[in-house]
């Protein structure tokens, strides 16, 4: 991966606001152990099994954040189904109704109007983001780990 500072703006305000997502995640959940930023449009985070990430995503084309569970493994499509399996269960856990999109790998809710290029916004978004990021890994960590 290039460098932050050789990347194009847009990089670099991604590197940036990922920098600043893993000082506002250590404050509230020092638990979840933060990865290095790359200038890319997500952010990974370990949630306990390979094939398997809590990814924050900045998707600048449809200006909106996201929080999304994303399934890499082999398996993904055997361990979405019996994740979906469960929805009701994950839906009343987390309070809200991801968008379940069997891609098939990513369960995902979005926070639309949301730009990064607003910087004085970023508190906000922040926090936004952290509170999914520490719902979705409380609610899928014992799941995705219990997956046979």
């Amino acid at each position: 991966a290039r460098a932050a500072t050789d990347a194009s703006p847009t990089r670099r305000l991604y590197h940036r606001f990922w920098a600043a997502l893993v000082e506002h995640v250590a404050k509230q959940a020092p638990h979840i152990k933060p990865r290095k930023p790359y200038p890319q449009p997500w952010y990974p985070i370990a949630i306990g099994r390979s094939g398997f990430s809590l990814n924050a995503v900045a998707n600048s084309r449809d200006r909106r954040l996201g929080a999304e569970l994303y399934i890499s493994s082999e398996e993904a499509k055997r361990h979405f189904a019996n994740l979906h399996a469960q929805r009701e269960q994950i839906e009343a856990q987390l309070g809200y109704e991801p968008d379940w999109q069997e891609l098939p790998d990513a369960k995902a809710v979005w926070r639309p109007d949301s730009t990064l290029e607003e910087e004085d916004r970023w508190p906000e978004y922040l926090d936004w983001l952290t509170q999914r990021i520490l719902e979705m890994h409380r609610v899928f960590q014992p799941l995705v780990r219990a997956l046979p």
